[in-house]
């Protein structure tokens, strides 16, 4: 499928009228029916905004496939837990999926520099305190 009937489809889908998808990505309503009648195609900026607003993978939005030389691997979630946590991280608004993900990199790089901190007092236990 193309863009423009990916793009009607995921309208329709969620059961919106061009004008408010237009109004949540901040375009005109004209713009969205050009996109969808192809005979417009959005910069990568808007892009972005409609595949976040639909919550596809930008990928999907515009229709790529998968080639040769190019995988987009599924991470595989087998622990109870993980797939607990990705199931509440999915069920959260856009906005506070990005709170989240601000705050398991600030865990995260924490982390790296516990770590690296850790390294540094095996090596030279004289420093350690």
């Amino acid at each position: 499928m193309e863009f423009k009937d990916i793009l009607k489809a995921a309208r329709i889908k969620e059961g919106l009228k061009q004008s408010e998808v237009a109004e949540r990505v901040g375009l005109s309503t004209g713009a969205v029916s050009t996109y969808e009648n192809g005979t417009r195609e959005p910069k990568i900026e808007i892009l972005i905004k409609l595949a976040d607003e639909f919550d596809l993978p930008l990928d999907q939005l515009v229709g790529r496939k998968k080639t040769p030389g190019h995988s987009f691997p599924e991470i595989e979630v087998t622990d109870f837990e993980e797939q607990r946590l990705l199931q509440m991280f999915r069920d959260i608004s856009r906005d506070d999926q990005q709170k989240v993900l601000a705050i398991v990199k600030t865990f995260h790089d924490i982390g790296k520099v516990t770590d690296e901190n850790d390294f540094r007092s095996e090596k030279n236990p004289a420093s350690a305190g």
